[in-house]
């Protein structure tokens, strides 16, 4: 998904968050300028609808260090609770 297909996944989003907390991070580098993490994201709120969620999801980011900056190069989600 590009950048444009991100930010419009974004304002399609009804939900209200009370909290979303990056979890359980590990990180493993591979090389100079090449770092994979490996994480849990836990978000609680309301849908639009004014029902009340918990979610868990499981991530890998890919990044890259490119002129000087890190960059996420691939990311994979996957939900595991809610």
């Amino acid at each position: 998904m590009g950048k444009s297909g991100v930010i419009s996944e974004i304002k399609k989003d009804k939900d209200t968050y009370k909290s979303a907390v990056n979890e359980k991070l590990t990180v493993r580098g591979y090389g100079p300028g090449v770092a994979v993490v490996v994480g849990t994201s836990h978000e609680k709120g309301t849908t639009k609808d004014g029902k009340p969620f918990d979610r868990a999801f499981r991530f890998t980011d890919t990044w890259v260090q490119r002129g000087g900056q890190w960059q996420c190069v691939a990311s994979q989600v996957m939900k595991v609770k809610g």
